[in-house]
């Protein structure tokens, strides 16, 4: 059992891979890495590991993502590891961790803004799609482009800085549209458009985020 407590066998066996993670990964070393043990497990990024080998895949997606984290996001290891449990809360997890943190940082260079506090708007846009059904990550994704998309339009004339004020700034004009696209998917039009996006059987979120844009991007009345 790898949660709660380890026996003295497996125990042996982590360490010993950890040996061999300090060799192969001239990032990280011993020190790091029984960080991103100790700290990983307070946090409970190894909730539900299965055996020796789902924790050792877990281990080396979550070392892998948090040398990005903290890179792209100008983190600590700490920081980082707070920020993968974040992500994990929305359902983000694995390789999805540092596609996201990159999407981030893209998104916050389009708006001005650093790739924490992008990527802090997006976990808040995030929340909206609680309970929804429709996953928690696209409200993040479409959250973050559409505060690139806000500032894109106010660059090009299209969006007066008056009606960005009146709004309660950018970020909350974000935030509005993701409402508003939400509400468009979840009405009957926006259910029988959406099916478009659902390709064999499977939902594309990026599909989604699109349609997000589409049914959030109006602004009429702002």
């Amino acid at each position: 059992r790898m949660g709660g407590g380890m026996s003295r066998s497996a125990r042996m066996e982590v360490s010993g891979f950890m040996r061999q993670m300090d060799i192969k990964d001239p990032l990280m070393n011993t020190r790091d890495l029984t960080q991103v043990l100790e700290q990983g497990t307070q946090l409970g990024l190894f909730n539900g590991t299965r055996d020796m080998d789902d924790f050792q895949k877990k281990f080396k997606d979550i070392t892998e993502a948090v040398k990005t984290v903290t890179k792209v996001m100008h983190q600590t290891l700490t920081e980082g590891l707070k920020t993968i449990k974040d992500l994990k809360g929305i359902g983000v997890t694995g390789g999805d961790v540092s596609a996201m943190v990159m999407q981030a940082d893209t998104m916050g260079r389009a708006s001005g803004r650093t790739a924490g506090e992008t990527l802090g708007l997006g976990l808040q846009g995030a929340e909206m799609f609680r309970g929804t059904g429709v996953t928690m990550a696209v409200g993040a994704q479409a959250t973050m482009m559409n505060l690139a998309s806000v500032r894109a339009s106010r660059d090009a004339g299209f969006l007066s800085q008056e009606a960005v004020a009146q709004a309660g700034g950018e970020e909350a004009l974000a935030m509005r549209q993701t409402a508003s696209g939400l509400a468009f998917a979840q009405s009957a039009t926006g259910r029988g458009f959406g099916a478009a996006f659902f390709q064999g059987g499977g939902f594309s979120a990026a599909g989604f985020s699109a349609n997000m844009m589409a049914g959030g991007g109006s602004y009429t009345g702002m």
